[in-house]
């Protein structure tokens, strides 16, 4: 099995907080390499205190396995922290059609493209996402952090 065969496997498993985006779109799956046999997934969540992180870890397994990828790991790395630039151009788009922003692109609205927005909280659904509102168009919506 080659490196692009696993990736194209992984590209299956999707964020369990955001089921639209592959693990891959959204720059949670750093690389894979191979070392001494042994297949290595690094993987970086969202944020430190992400919650989805071991769903997002069990469905790697589930994949590998029934992909019968041989021996591998899955390694968490923190550092360099993930950012939403790492978010594909193509996971931009989906999370965009999804009425979700992000905080590096002006906090631009998903609805109607207005930047005139105004956060109104800092904390979203998730730790990683806050809450903002669009002040043409009137509509919440959530923006994924600059962190």
């Amino acid at each position: 099995m080659v490196n692009t065969d696993i990736i194209d496997l992984l590209a299956a498993v999707k964020d369990p907080e955001l089921p639209m985006i592959s693990i891959f779109d959204l720059g949670i799956l750093r690389r894979v390499l191979q070392q001494n046999g042994r297949w290595q997934v690094i993987i970086t969540p969202t944020f430190s205190g992400c919650p989805a992180i071991n769903e997002i870890e069990r469905n790697i397994h589930t994949v590998l396995t029934q992909g019968n990828v041989g021996e591998f790991d899955i390694v968490k790395e923190l550092s360099p922290p993930w950012r939403s630039t790492d978010v594909s151009a193509s996971g931009r788009k989906l999370l965009h059609e999804n009425g979700i922003a992000f905080a590096d692109d002006g906090v631009r609205c998903p609805r109607c493209d207005s930047t005139n927005t105004l956060g109104i909280s800092d904390y979203g659904a998730t730790a990683c996402k806050s809450f903002a509102r669009c002040l043409s168009c009137k509509e919440p919506f959530e923006v994924f952090k600059a962190h």
